[in-house]
């Protein structure tokens, strides 16, 4: 999570993913500014992260935007297994059939 302004300042910074900053995508933040919920897909050093901006409405407006990330690291794991999986099935499948006949 990361705590910024209108503006893209950050005001707290994400503390759990060691020393790089949650991107502040410039149409999400554009949104988020009028109040609207954003979701953005950004790539970092870490890997690739899906970020939801949060608009924090104040007396004025929206005061500041609650940013909050979530790293796509385990999804794409298990979609590379799922398919190296369904590859061999298929593949099986078609040496089977190739076999056997239909």
């Amino acid at each position: 999570m990361q705590l910024i302004d209108p503006s893209g300042a950050i005001l707290i910074p994400a503390p759990n993913i060691h020393g790089d900053l949650l991107p502040v995508g410039v149409r999400a933040l554009r949104a988020a500014r009028i109040g609207q919920v954003v979701i953005e897909t950004h790539r970092i050093p870490a890997g690739r992260v899906r970020v939801l901006y949060l608009p924090v409405e104040g007396p004025e407006g929206v005061s500041q935007i609650l940013q909050v990330g979530l790293s796509l690291r385990t999804l794409e794991t298990t979609l590379r297994e799922l398919f190296r999986i369904i590859a061999i099935v298929e593949v099986t499948g078609l040496l089977l059939i190739g076999l056997v006949g239909y």
